[in-house]
């Protein structure tokens, strides 16, 4: 089974230095551009996989990759997944009309694999796939980028406060 979350380690530790400054709104931009980039390449490579290792042809799945910004407690970050299941009002059932193939409800047992009776399907793993590949750049690019975010609030910080006698807004 695929690893549900990649978890990078020192980030809890400079964003709780960062909330002791009590910026919530610095600290949560830096977070979110810091994993953006890892985000965003994982759901690309995640498509392509997908993609490339089926037959789909109503392209419903490869439309349905998303991220999404999450915020829960102190965690900030972006997860990546597929959408499927959003039904409208007014829609027809699946497989009838215009809406028939477009809900990629299917993309699980891509994934994963399936049993039917007693045969074993194996899954395609474009998720794992793509984990494999990019796991081991994340850390120096989440790194990189919340780095380039922190030096660009702390500049924003220099020419708003300037010599130290300016009172914060």
């Amino acid at each position: 089974m695929a690893a549900k979350f990649a978890k990078v380690q020192g980030l809890p530790e400079l964003l709780s230095k960062l909330r002791d400054l009590h910026a919530p709104k610095t600290i949560d931009g830096i977070a979110y551009k810091g994993t953006f980039g890892s985000a965003k390449e994982l759901k690309t490579l995640a498509r392509e996989n997908a993609m490339a290792m089926t037959e789909e042809r109503s392209h419903a799945l490869e439309r349905s990759f998303a991220q999404k910004k999450i915020k829960v407690g102190f965690a900030r970050g972006y997860t990546v997944g597929v959408r499927s299941g959003n039904k409208r009002p007014g829609d027809l059932p699946l497989g009838q009309g215009k809406n028939a193939g477009n809900d990629p409800y299917y993309w699980w047992w891509l994934e994963f694999g399936t049993i039917k009776g007693k045969v074993k399907r194996p899954g395609f793993g474009f998720y794992r796939t793509a984990i494999q590949t990019l796991q081991p750049k994340w850390l120096g690019q989440i790194q990189a980028a919340g780095m380039k975010a922190v030096l660009k609030a702390g500049n924003s910080a220099l020419k708003r406060f300037g010599n130290g006698k300016a009172t914060p807004k």
